[in-house]
């Protein structure tokens, strides 16, 4: 996604290559969160406001490759695939790539939860990682 949205149309992703990027066709590879997302979801507040508003400013500049990574283990852990992390999916999810216990577990996915719908969007865990 970033390499689509280069200021310089010279460095920019043509249709044709963003098309045929991995991630676009389903070929992204099976890779664990990275650490520093786990330290992300960790320290996370997503009950102040203005924090989150900075945040999602943030996650726009985020780099590709954490982007990447964060939305492969989101489709990873969004098992029936309905583009929401229940807090079942994320606790499964949590405990194969961290030692974190259910309480933990359970708090980070509230402070995640900005919205208060009981799922993780994609946007939430993006902005978490910002």
């Amino acid at each position: 996604i970033g390499g689509m949205l280069k200021y310089s149309i010279a460095d920019r992703l043509t249709v044709h290559e963003s098309l045929e990027h991995p991630w676009l066709r389903g070929q992204a590879g099976d890779t664990q969160i990275p650490k520093t997302v786990i330290s992300s979801l960790s320290n996370f507040t997503g009950t102040c406001k203005f924090k989150l508003l900075v945040s999602k400013l943030f996650a726009k500049k985020l780099d590709p490759t954490t982007y990447n990574k964060t939305l492969e283990v989101f489709k990873k852990w969004d098992v029936d695939g309905d583009g929401e992390i229940t807090l079942e999916e994320f606790k499964k999810g949590m405990k194969e790539t961290t030692d974190l216990n259910d309480d933990q577990i359970a708090e980070i996915f509230k402070n995640l939860d900005s919205d208060d719908s009981r799922t993780i969007t994609i946007d939430e865990l993006v902005v978490s990682a910002a």
